[in-house]
């Protein structure tokens, strides 16, 4: 059981998605293009086709590859095909809802989702993105809202509905960060600190294959105009300067990203709060008086995966608690000394189900444009960061080649490594490894010109394009389960029960405090009944002997009387009178002989009931015990599999210390030779400074012995 599991029913392998959106001329390309090249030669032929027609820009100037009309790919109509299509009079809010609107319902259900525009510097990419008037109302469609601004309102729409719909089951918090890479360097833009104290944004790889920006400051948000001001604050010192075919063209590429955490219930019960009271979200702090630990339950059937929260970890139901809920896909959970009638056991008894973790990033990539220099007019810094921004899209076409050429792929050799995909080569495609072939939904809109004067960066833009939607990428949801990286907490939990499965090995009574301490008291309370009950037997047998003895005497005595022949009216008398005492003696001792056994039947019968009631409570406790013999098996195999991850979690820390110690040592030896290096600089001072006093004492011989020559010569 992993602590992260992917939910098996939501990956699928997905294309990426590529969007062409016509820009319409403006008055910069009246301008600074040619009139005889103004004329619009891309059309949308349908909405998934585009067209170029043919070009009459000269051959020197199309191409720098040959001079040779017939090698000019611009000589023929082309037509290229894709998921949409968008023509020149397409709205901003078109653009929207069919590009970006699916991609944020994927983004909610916890995919990771990108979005990158891709195109030649001036063709509206920024715009397509960001656009204008970031507060004015997003579903307004008449407004130039862009991508981004739509998508955050989407988003925190949606967020406030279903924090309706679902209660206290179901919370989440959003991040948001915003990077750009100029001249390969990775700067933060919403640091707020001095550019000498900020961290360093590095680029790490998890075991998984995540992509992970250490270093980079994510800002906590709560409503789209929060999202606003950061998008504000990162765009006003993000790098644009004018070009001759853009005033305000960005020199660097720039990456928003979101990111969602959703903290979901997934079982029956009512979630726990720290207090002990239902809530949203799991307790933040584990109670003093007993070890907290993530719930572990069967969150579906056939999945095999056993959810945990993810948000803190809520208490846990007592081991008894637990047994009890037998067929309900429960795992035993230890006895955390719940007493009976108290809030945590209350609560424990409706704490059921698991919280999961749900984490998923959107990108907002906004690529600067390919440029010629030529064209541009670049000069100084501005041709440093052309050649710059050139190189990382031409890695970053190299991966989409790698990635998404069939014919590469159908050349390997069945037993043969897949194609090498050069990720590494520029940070642009390292930073976007995980949408391109990655675990993402992504999409690119490749904004592309109208105009003849720029055809060919268009037609190599579409050709761009058309080779990514070759590119398969496997989006799945990633389910989260915090607290099985706590190494302390597994010693505790294994130690916990141990102790309980030894209870169950010599009594059989767990000291949880809950129905276990009651099982025990009712077996000793049920064991002096049974005594009690024998002790009343014993005496009734008893009785009724004494009773059935004196009733033969009784009986005798009376057929003796009858017997005796007739007499005198005097003995007749005396015979009368010996009765009646006789009568009177033994009268009151069978009348005490009857109630007394009257007493002890009504007794007798009370105790047969009680004994009844016993022997079914008996009967149950029978039943539970079989139930717990099964169950400690389960046990046992819970307590294998906490001992496997607390050897892995050693040896993780094993390992990480070896790093750690690894690290100190380079670091240690790098002082030493700092000090090396020190000291021998010192002696090269040393030198130098004696090389200069001789210089100075050889100067002032050497003019000593000029003077002598000189008076020489005078004389």
């Amino acid at each position: 059981m992993a602590p992260s599991t992917p939910s098996s029913s939501s990956a699928n392998t997905t294309s990426v998605q590529v969007a062409v959106r016509i820009r319409p001329s403006n008055e910069h390309d009246l301008t600074s293009i040619p009139t005889r090249f103004q004329r619009t030669v891309v059309h949308g032929a349908s909405p998934t086709s585009v067209t170029v027609e043919p070009s009459t820009i000269p051959p020197s100037s199309a191409t720098t590859t040959t001079s040779s009309a017939a090698a000019n790919p611009l000589a023929k109509k082309q037509t290229f095909t894709f998921d949409q299509v968008h023509p020149q009079g397409t709205k901003q809010h078109a653009i929207f809802t069919t590009t970006a609107a699916p991609l944020v319902s994927r983004f909610l259900q916890g995919f990771n989702c990108t979005i990158l525009a891709y195109g030649q510097t001036s063709s509206g990419k920024t715009y397509t993105m960001t656009g204008v008037d970031l507060d004015a109302d997003p579903s307004d469609s008449e407004n130039g809202m862009g991508i981004i601004p739509r998508a955050v309102a989407t988003i925190f729409g949606a967020i406030q509905q279903l924090k309706q719909e679902r209660g206290n089951a179901w919370n989440c918090s959003v991040k948001g960060s915003f990077i750009e890479i100029y001249n390969e360097d990775l700067i933060d833009l919403l640091a707020t600190e001095d550019p000498s104290m900020r961290r360093e944004v590095q680029i790490r790889e998890e075991k998984d294959g995540t992509i992970i920006w250490s270093g980079l400051k994510e800002v906590g948000v709560k409503s789209t105009a929060e999202v606003m001001n950061l998008i504000r604050q990162g765009s006003s010192i993000r790098r644009t300067n004018e070009t001759d075919m853009n005033a305000q063209s960005s020199r660097s590429h720039a990456i928003f990203s979101l990111t969602l955490i959703q903290k979901k219930y997934t079982g029956s019960g009512v979630p726990r709060s720290g207090s002990g009271r239902t809530s949203p979200m799991p307790p933040t702090t584990p109670s003093p008086s007993r070890l907290a630990r993530p719930s572990s339950v069967y969150v579906g059937s056939g999945t095999g995966r056993v959810g945990s929260p993810t948000f803190g970890r809520p208490p846990t139901p007592s081991f008894a608690s637990a047994m009890r809920s037998a067929g309900a896909g429960l795992r035993p959970q230890s006895a955390m000394a719940l007493r009976p009638g108290s809030p945590d056991q209350e609560d424990a008894a409706t704490d059921s189900g698991a919280w999961v973790t749900v984490v998923s990033k959107f990108h907002f990539v906004d690529l600067a444009g390919s440029e010629r220099l030529k064209r541009t007019a670049a000069q100084g810094e501005r041709i440093k960061e052309g050649i710059s921004i050139n190189s990382g899209l031409l890695a970053l076409g190299n991966v989409i080649s790698a990635l998404g050429d069939p014919s590469r792929s159908r050349s390997l050799a069945p037993g043969q490594a897949h194609i090498h995909v050069p990720y590494r080569d520029s940070k642009l495609t390292r930073l976007l490894q995980d949408s391109l072939g990655g675990n993402a939904h992504t999409l690119m809109i490749a904004c592309v010109s109208p105009a003849e004067w720029n055809a060919l960066e268009t037609v190599n833009t579409l050709k761009y394009a058309n080779r990514a939607r070759n590119i398969k990428n496997r989006a799945e949801v990633r389910e989260k389960e915090d607290g099985w990286d706590d190494l302390e907490w597994l010693q505790g939990m294994v130690t916990k029960l141990r102790k309980e499965l030894k209870t169950l090995k010599e009594g059989g009574a767990i000291p949880s405090g809950t129905a276990d301490d009651g099982s025990s008291g009712q077996g000793a309370a049920n064991a002096k009944m049974i005594q009690k009950y024998n002790e009343l037997q014993g005496m009734h047998e008893e009785l009724r002997m004494r009773y059935s003895q004196a009733n033969d005497e009784l009986r005798r005595a009376k057929e003796e009387l009858e017997d005796r022949p007739l007499m005198s009216p005097t003995s007749t008398q005396d015979r009368t009178a010996n009765i009646r005492r006789y009568e009177e003696i033994v009268a009151p001792v069978i009348e005490q002989y009857e109630k007394t056994i009257s007493a002890m039947e009504a007794e007798l019968k009370l105790n047969r009931t009680a004994l009844a009631h016993t022997n079914e409570m008996y009967e149950e406790q029978e039943t539970e015990l079989e139930a717990l013999k099964e169950r400690h098996a389960t046990t046992e195999a819970y307590v294998e599999e906490l001992r496997a991850r607390v050897g892995k979690l050693v040896e993780r820390e094993a390992s990480t210390e070896s790093y750690v110690r690894d690290l100190e040592q380079k670091l240690k030896s790098f002082s030493e030779s700092s000090v090396s290096s020190s000291e021998s600089l010192n002696d090269l001072k040393k030198e130098i400074a004696r090389y200069k006093e001789n210089e100075a004492a050889t100067t002032t011989y050497i003019a000593e012995l000029e003077a002598r020559l000189a008076r020489s010569d005078s004389d």
